[in-house]
């Protein structure tokens, strides 16, 4: 089993229970049957002593059996193996075609997420796709992201992050509402997949769960918020004048 370099689990909030999850994938294993680390994605784990014929020989002589496909593969290859992903859920009490009334704009996330203040429209230099919205943190941070696909019978829909403070590369993430038919409610899934840039790989655990609970978790947290009765008023105590 590759060793998923990450965390995940379920916890209890106020507006529900919300499962998290994240994963960076380091260990799935090569042809040869052994399995990578860190420095090694698949393939290979780097062990010399497991195959004595591969001792003080570079990687293109050993037999075709024995060669890692990590070590084989070109950049773009090595970095699909790193690629990582982050995971978060929420259940909220509305149902699911209010929910996605709420949601399904793509420029809606200043409206429920507490860690978004503005979404701009931004002309697209060429034709592509999908819009393209600059999100600006509560931080000062600037994403740019272009909506890849939009399906309003599904209630989903995946964007691409374009531009951003992140190390990352391929970033894709999808956002789906989903009815629970039972009582009512609604779950929604955010879910995202996305590689290191060169330098950061071993940023993966750490980052991953930064997207997990400040961007997904945070967000979807906010969400189910907006969905919560107001609170009862309490009338003010009547003040009694006398003379």
């Amino acid at each position: 089993m590759p060793d998923m370099g990450g965390r995940h689990g379920y916890e209890s909030t106020r507006w529900g229970t919300v499962f998290v999850g994240c994963m960076a994938l380091r260990g799935l294993p090569g042809p040869n049957g052994l399995t990578g680390t860190r420095s090694c994605a698949r393939g290979h784990a780097l062990r010399p002593e497991a195959r004595p014929w591969t001792v003080g020989r570079p990687p293109d002589a050993w037999p075709p059996s024995a060669r890692s496909p990590f070590l084989t593969m070109s950049m773009h290859e090595r970095r699909e193996a790193l690629m990582a992903e982050a995971y978060a859920s929420q259940l909220i009490q509305a149902p699911a075609d209010v929910v996605w009334d709420r949601v399904g704009g793509f420029d809606s996330l200043p409206r429920w997420h507490p860690g978004i203040v503005s979404s701009e429209r931004v002309t697209r230099p060429e034709p592509g796709p999908g819009p393209l919205r600059r999100l600006t943190t509560r931080d000062g941070e600037v994403y740019l992201e272009a909506r890849l696909a939009y399906d309003p019978n599904a209630r989903s829909y995946a964007y691409e992050m374009l531009e951003g403070p992140l190390p990352v590369r391929d970033f894709v993430a999808k956002l789906r509402v989903t009815p629970v038919t039972a009582t009512g409610q609604t779950f929604v899934e955010w879910h995202a997949t996305f590689s290191l840039t060169p330098g950061h790989e071993g940023e993966a655990a750490a980052l991953c769960q930064w997207i997990r609970e400040e961007l997904f978790a945070r967000g979807l947290r906010g969400l189910a918020h907006t969905f919560l009765p107001p609170p009862p008023r309490v009338p003010a105590p009547e003040l009694e004048w006398r003379r």
